[in-house]
């Protein structure tokens, strides 16, 4: 590696959330427990399984991650899931 180029570490924690931080006109990032949909949906309109072992998936996170410079898709998360059968969890 080169000895000029300085790596940057981000260290980052969940606190615990106050009373109404996970209310969606907030656009909260969260981990665990069930997400906060920006559409709501039937959740049965998705197949939330996993394509290896056809179990369902289990919710990670949910991350806010608006595009400043996309109007018409400003507000947008991204929603990790993961299988814990696969996984050994």
């Amino acid at each position: 590696m080169d000895k000029n180029i300085k790596e940057i570490v981000s260290i980052g924690y969940a606190d615990k959330p106050k009373k109404g931080d996970l209310e969606l006109k907030k656009f909260p990032s969260k981990l665990g427990g069930n997400p906060i949909w920006l559409f709501p949906f039937k959740e049965s309109d998705f197949n939330f399984k996993c394509e290896a072992c056809k179990e369902s998936l289990n919710f990670l996170c949910q991350i806010y991650a608006p595009l400043e410079k996309v109007t018409h898709a400003y507000h947008r998360y991204l929603y990790i899931f993961f299988c814990k059968v696969l996984y050994n969890y």
